[in-house]
């Protein structure tokens, strides 16, 4: 499997075999993505698949009271998308630019024929699913251990807004 420059980094195209990649080639649009760019509100459905090159790309969950929660952070390692693999469910979270970039994208409906003639590029959307529960199981677990209080020491050398603190997912407060 080797590396195709083309896709600009993103390592989970560049993990698909050249053979199936030339099916997708042709279906791969480049887009700029400015930060704050929502993609989708939850309860829609994605008209597209995005693999981010130096985007980041956060998934975020509304929540009843208060601001909502992110729950996963997407970028050059993975896709936004990969629930269309099932069909095209509706969303339970936002989708938020986190960080300006490029990424590449497709048709939700291409993803799920494209990924359904090749073994190897389901598997890697599957592995990809995994990580991206595990990634939202740990920041469930640092949020439940971890509260801006038990940091303060942190917050008094490096002083940031708080909601540019939580807004960081992974960051553990």
């Amino acid at each position: 499997m080797a590396a195709v420059p083309h896709f600009h980094g993103n390592v989970l195209l560049q993990a698909i075999p050249d053979d199936v990649l030339r099916d997708w080639l042709p279906r791969l649009r480049e887009v700029e993505l400015p930060q704050g760019q929502v993609l989708a509100e939850a309860g829609d459905t994605l008209t597209h698949a995005y693999f981010p090159s130096t985007a980041i790309i956060t998934l975020m969950r509304p929540a009843s009271q208060g601001s909502p929660a992110d729950t996963a952070s997407i970028g050059r390692e993975g896709m936004v998308g990969i629930e269309l693999r099932m069909g095209k469910p509706p969303l339970a979270d936002r989708v938020v630019v986190q960080s300006a970039g490029h990424a590449l994208r497709i048709e939700a409906l291409e993803v799920k024929q494209l990924s359904s003639h090749s073994a190897s590029a389901r598997s890697l959307m599957l592995r990809h699913a995994q990580a991206l529960a595990c990634q939202m199981a740990q920041l469930a677990i640092c949020r439940r251990y971890h509260s801006l209080a038990r940091h303060g020491a942190v917050l008094d050398v490096f002083p940031l807004p708080t909601e540019g603190v939580i807004a960081v997912p992974g960051a553990g407060f």
